[in-house]
């Protein structure tokens, strides 16, 4: 063999030497990568699992929150809070309403036992020269409209429809407030208080008859017609000094204070059963689209395990061809 097929041999012998190591270089950096891609499809298949999982419970969770479950608190109030007034503000404004279906033989048994209430427990402070008010006149007062739901003497009612709930709640709190030795005291120093007098000018205006044509040469008016005219008249009346209400005022301040602490609990419980409602049925659309995103994820799932599954049958087939070549 010459030299120069020796150096053809070796050059040939090199090259595939060189050949050799490139491929096998190829073949770690493929190991390796398929090994990062398999130990990356694991770690991301199991967040997608787990993902999956919290998707299912939580939207279950939502999807069971039924809105039509939550029922509005009831309100409660205590006879402290009932008689806790302004003494500077009297509360004795009318209010007229017209009738709509009342429940007249409630209202009639209320209107009686609420009366009787006013009679013992108010009106036994009155002073001698205040008149006692008819059944009637205590109706028209503080009862006016509370058989419709739509208000009272002050200016206030229940809301409609009325129950018999709503009968018995006052009459059970006015007159545990008038047990109450702070409205005790009221009266008492109502009773034991003399008025003062208080003069008050009021404008006012009266028709009178005036001659509308007078005959100077006649000496005598032969027309005559009628005219409006102002005048002033004071007033005078025997009130309790400032700071003090009298039984009347107290009773309807009362109930006045009453009836505007239940209807503001009452609307703030109804919004609150409202809003929770509403966050419910939130809950429940939020609940149905993550069963969909849920859903999304788990084909997502499916085809990463399918890639995976890939690239487990050619790690396989390239351990078998190693066995192979080795043989």
């Amino acid at each position: 063999m010459g030299n120069e097929d020796l150096v053809e041999d070796y050059e040939w012998t090199e090259e595939r030497s060189r050949s050799e190591r490139f491929r096998e270089i190829l073949g770690q950096a493929e190991k390796i990568y398929l090994e990062v891609l398999r130990a990356a499809a694991l770690i991301v298949a199991t967040l997608i699992l787990g993902w999956i999982v919290w998707l299912l419970l939580s939207s279950a969770y939502r999807i069971a929150q039924d809105p039509n479950s939550v029922e509005v608190e009831p309100v409660s109030l205590t006879a402290e809070e009932v008689i806790d007034i302004d003494m500077g503000e009297a509360a004795a404004s009318e209010r007229n309403a017209d009738p709509e279906e009342p429940n007249v033989s409630a209202f009639d048994t209320f209107a009686e036992q609420y009366h009787r209430l006013f009679k013992e427990k108010f009106e036994k402070y009155r002073h001698k020269d205040d008149a006692e008010l008819s059944a009637e006149q205590f109706a028209d007062r503080y009862l006016s409209g509370f058989d419709e739901g739509e208000g009272d003497g002050i200016g206030l009612g229940f809301g409609s429809p009325v129950s018999q709930s709503d009968y018995d709640g006052l009459l059970a709190m006015m007159r545990e407030a008038s047990n109450l030795p702070e409205n005790i005291e009221r009266l008492e120093t109502y009773r034991d208080t003399p008025k003062v007098r208080r003069e008050e000018q009021v404008r006012k205006t009266r028709r009178e008859r005036y001659c509308s044509y007078y005959s100077d040469y006649f000496g005598r008016c032969y027309g005559y017609d009628y005219r409006t005219v102002p005048y002033t008249e004071t007033v005078v009346r025997m009130e309790s000094p400032d700071g003090i209400l009298d039984h009347r005022q107290l009773f309807g301040a009362y109930q006045g204070n009453y009836l505007t602490k239940l209807n503001a609990r009452r609307d703030a419980n109804l919004s609150a059963a409202d809003s929770e409602r509403a966050e419910r049925r939130q809950a429940n659309a939020e609940g149905w689209l993550g069963l969909g995103n849920a859903l999304w994820f788990a084909g997502l799932f499916m085809a990463l395990m399918f890639f995976f599954l890939l690239i487990a049958i050619e790690r396989h087939q390239r351990q078998i061809a190693i066995k192979l070549e080795n043989k």
